[in-house]
């Protein structure tokens, strides 16, 4: 590899590192619409669990494109939502599976940190993301599958957030 090449490769990967990083700010300031501009025209979001994904490869949901993206922002701000004093998303070992100029496969683990009427901040839920993102019309990037695996067997009873 040249020295060229490992450049291109450091700069690729602070770029997906920045984009999981404003990805987890949105989320955390419960942006719904900006979280749905995080996602291609077509873009996929499906949760399951880990055991799920490994035994069965079976997801819980999947939502495609723009129209149920929103809906589930909506359901998850709205019904399904549950009023945290404060979370925090941490994104982390994030790593290139895959690149090329078409795609970026991607797999980074994550936490998500709440804390909840005045009480001592505690894990929430955490888990792994299986994602393919491209470059938007701007060089920005957007997910065009973002897969959530959550460990355990369930999600917390209290899930109405993003992840």
């Amino acid at each position: 590899m040249t020295q060229l090449q490992l450049l291109d490769t450091d700069r690729l990967q602070l770029q997906v590192q920045r984009f999981y990083a404003d990805y987890a700010a949105i989320i955390d300031r419960m942006q719904g619409a900006q979280w749905v501009d995080q996602f291609t025209h077509d873009g996929v979001y499906g949760l399951t669990s880990y055991n799920n994904y490994k035994g069965q490869g079976m997801w819980w949901y999947v939502d495609r494109g723009r129209i149920k993206l929103f809906e589930r922002a909506a359901y998850n701000h709205g019904y399904f939502y549950h009023q945290f004093d404060k979370m925090l998303h941490q994104i982390s070992n994030v790593r290139i599976i895959e690149a090329s100029d078409e795609q970026i496969t991607t797999e980074a683990y994550f936490a998500l940190f709440v804390c909840d009427r005045g009480g001592p901040s505690q894990i929430h839920v955490t888990g792994e993301f299986r994602d393919v993102i491209v470059r938007g019309e701007d060089d920005g990037l957007l997910f065009a599958d973002h897969r959530v695996i959550v460990d355990g067997e369930t999600i917390p009873q209290n899930m109405g957030v993003l992840l």
